[in-house]
């Protein structure tokens, strides 16, 4: 039972995390598999032994024993366990259902009952839900070390903590972990009543709620944003997308943005230059889209940007290696300043 235990665990770990109960399966006993695998080749190592002693109760004991955990191991653990969770699937891998905060009084019944008709009742507001001292860290690179939007947000969190001493971090990292986007199998639960919901919507309605609940206990926000062909990474657009739902980011009868109040710190990084006065000014569509993108939740992002990026590694644009660097430095002090005067607060 030892080993199916940490296999729901991390199953379960994985479904609060991905929303996905396929997924979770799967990576749950991806996971978990070499080191349950050992485990039981040593005891059915030590249970054989005991076929050897010479004593027919110790030989009988070790091999039942040697058996009982090779069944549980691979038959039980590698084929029925898993068998039975894809079947059971969503509304079992969100076990244990962990207590949320309580809803806000609607303002009247008809406010109620549209944020009813429309998926969710009404939440509480912006500030009343944020955590002390606990920040949201978003990464989006698929660079890797190579990232400079990635050295931007690390140092961005490095100056928060120094300002926040015993200050929390949430971290997700989109490049490595893309969120699913929106699809036809789940894509309309934000248009369906959660009652009515499809086990697909209902695992892509539980992912959403568990993304926007991010949000609202962290302030500030970071968020790693590079171009890509001139735009947004779509995992950040997945994001943004998981971010607009009605009832939990929107108020339903108002459309009022419920996630302001919060602090949204874009750092961004481009290979080129798109500044006004060059010969793609305009071109940076990521900068100009995020702004309308998640205006409807309420948020508002300011952007610290490193321009030029790509002159390092580029030949053709080894003329630039100034400016890239200039840039650098002008984002990196933008960057330390940030949180100064909470660190003298503090």
């Amino acid at each position: 039972m030892d080993y199916e235990v940490f296999l729901v665990s991390r199953v379960h770990e994985e479904w609060q995390r991905r929303g996905d109960a396929s997924a979770a399966v799967r990576e749950g006993l991806g996971h978990t598999g070499r080191v349950i695998s050992a485990a039981a080749l040593v005891m059915v190592a030590v249970f054989g032994a005991f076929a050897l002693s010479g004593n027919r109760t110790l030989e009988l004991f070790g091999v039942l024993m040697a058996t009982a955990v090779f069944l549980d191991a691979f038959v039980i653990r590698m084929v029925l366990l898993p068998a039975v969770l894809e079947l059971l699937g969503p509304p079992y891998l969100g076990v244990p259902a962990w207590p949320r905060p309580a809803p806000a009084p609607a303002r009247d019944r008809t406010t109620r009952r549209r944020a009813r008709d429309s998926g969710a009742e009404a939440r509480p507001r912006r500030s009343d839900v944020t955590m002390a001292n606990h920040l949201l860290h978003i990464d989006s690179s698929i660079q890797g070390d190579r990232s400079v939007s990635r050295r931007l947000t690390a140092r961005a969190a490095g100056v928060w903590l120094a300002a926040h001493p015993g200050g929390t971090v949430t971290y997700r990292d989109l490049g490595a972990d893309p969120l699913p986007h929106l699809d036809s199998d789940g894509g309309l639960a934000r248009m369906v009543a959660p009652a009515e919901h499809t086990p697909a919507q209902a695992a892509s309605w539980a992912l959403t709620t568990r993304l926007i609940d991010e949000v609202r206990r962290a302030n500030p926000i970071l968020l790693g944003l590079p171009v890509y062909n001139f735009g947004a990474p779509s995992t950040v657009k997945a994001w943004v997308d998981h971010l607009v739902a009605p009832g939990l980011s929107v108020d339903p009868a108002t459309k009022e943005g419920l996630l302001g109040g919060r602090d949204l710190i874009v750092l961004a990084a481009r290979g080129g230059g798109y500044a006004p006065g060059t010969p793609r000014e305009g071109w940076d569509h990521a900068e100009q889209w995020l702004p309308h993108g998640v205006s409807i939740t309420g948020l508002t992002p300011r952007f610290i940007t490193a321009e030029l990026t790509l002159a390092d590694v580029t030949p053709e644009m080894a003329a630039f290696k100034p400016l890239a660097a200039e840039s650098l430095r002008a984002a990196e002090t933008a960057i330390d300043a940030l949180w100064e005067t909470d660190a003298v607060a503090a």
